[in-house]
């Protein structure tokens, strides 16, 4: 059964180097150029779902840790990884969730990104991603909420309209597939560790 992180109490965030800060800051400054000379910078997100014994699926969002606004978890692209994996990376470290993660995205949406003394506009590509196994603990544990969620509920909560319909969209198309199979096709047989008390199917909690 997955732990509710909300339950326990937050652990401090760690603290930052000064040549962290010189890296950040650096970082910060080339995306801010590339802005001004009206480049739309690329960022990836996973969007972890989970199926439940009656073929429901579930979404889980994530808090942002200065605005507290729900979201998926989302990054940058990442050195030496496809855009794919770096969003699978990015679910576990801020949503403490890991699965299959699909190479092909289910859409894109647009936001302005807060940036130290910027907005900056940012187009997100968006991964599917299978729950596997849920963490109690995870990088980011202390600096955000997650809550899974019915699409529906998560698209009130979200603020990007592209985001919202695209939420929808994953919903509908599962629900397509939900209609196409038969309840034997579905998930029949899986043995009990794959299996929790809110009818989950397929996903284990982690104490790591």
């Amino acid at each position: 059964m997955e732990t509710d992180p909300e339950s326990k109490e937050p652990s401090p965030a760690p603290l930052v180097s000064n040549t962290g800060r010189r890296a950040a800051m650096n970082k910060h400054l080339h995306r801010k150029l590339e802005a001004e000379n009206g480049k739309v910078l690329q960022q990836v997100s996973a969007l972890p779902y989970r199926i439940r014994k009656d073929g429901s699926v579930q979404i889980l969002l994530i808090t942002t840790r200065e605005t507290r606004r729900f979201t998926l978890p989302k990054g940058w692209l990442m050195k030496g990884k496809s855009p794919h994996k770096a969003a699978a990376i990015e679910a576990k470290q801020e949503a403490g969730v890991k699965g299959k993660v699909k190479p092909g995205p289910v859409g894109n949406y647009f936001y302005w990104k807060r940036d130290l003394s910027c907005f900056l506009p940012v187009r997100v590509t968006v991964y599917p991603l299978k729950a596997q196994t849920i963490l109690s603990r995870w990088k980011e544990r202390g600096q955000r909420l997650r809550k899974w969620l019915h699409p529906s509920e998560a698209a009130l909560l979200v603020d990007e309209p592209q985001l919202v319909s695209l939420i929808r969209s994953f919903d509908g198309a599962h629900s397509k597939r939900r209609t196409k199979h038969s309840s034997r096709d579905r998930l029949e047989g899986l043995p009990s560790e794959f299996s929790d008390k809110q009818g989950i199917v397929g996903v284990r909690a982690e104490n790591a």
